[in-house]
């Protein structure tokens, strides 16, 4: 064998054994999976930014939303519970009310006495019933407590030209006499309106229902 081929021979020989070595003892490359940490899971992202977003009920002493609020009773001021109790005299017999913001209708003779129950302070209420008589009219007023509710009785004597409650048209020489007891809600009204003769002469029979009224 030739000297050449003799070196030829050894430089591929080495040449494997170092490849081999090498093999061996090197380490494997890292990989992209391996050091990537775990996508974040549903759960996580629920605690820190949606959490109770789609429950119905709100948490305590939440403000209310929707102009309502969870201890708002929702009840009209026509529709409270009644406070008051009273007793009209035998004679003044109970008729249908024309409308829902009467509580009761009375018929006395040929006047009505009303009862209703709303909002407003004493003298705007007062103010209202003198502006349904004419320019020309009488006021009085007094106040007493009854069972320890305070009422304001007034009388209104003149041209009655109409309101919400009495006929259309004008009525000359008409009377109001009406009450007001207040309560812990709204008030309660009491109106006795007609010819002034039938007032005045139901006006003893109306203040003793007054004095019987009592808070429920």
């Amino acid at each position: 064998m030739r000297p050449s081929t003799i070196f030829l021979l050894l430089g591929i020989v080495s040449a494997a054994g170092f490849a081999l070595i090498y093999g061996t003892h090197a380490s494997p490359a890292p990989t992209l999976s391996a050091s990537l940490p775990p996508p974040p899971t549903n759960q996580a992202v629920d605690e820190t930014m949606g959490a109770g977003m789609e429950t119905s009920e709100l948490p305590p002493n939440h403000p209310p939303i929707n102009g309502t609020s969870q201890n708002d009773p929702g009840v009209a001021p026509d529709e409270e519970p009644e406070a008051l109790t009273w007793k009209a005299p035998p004679t003044w017999p109970l008729v249908p009310n024309p409308n829902k913001m009467r509580l009761a209708t009375y018929k006395v003779s040929d006047a009505e006495l009303v009862v209703s129950r709303a909002g407003g302070d004493i003298a705007a209420n007062i103010q209202r019933w003198t502006g349904q008589f004419g320019a020309s009219f009488t006021l009085k007023q007094s106040s007493k407590t009854i069972h320890d509710l305070k009422v304001t009785q007034v009388m209104i004597d003149g041209t009655y030209e109409g309101g919400m409650t009495g006929g259309a048209g004008s009525h000359d020489n008409w009377s109001m006499l009406a009450a007001i007891v207040e309560t812990k809600g709204q008030p309660y009204f009491f109106k006795l309106l007609g010819p002034a003769a039938t007032v005045r002469a139901s006006q003893k029979a109306f203040e003793a229902m007054l004095d019987g009224v009592t808070a429920s």
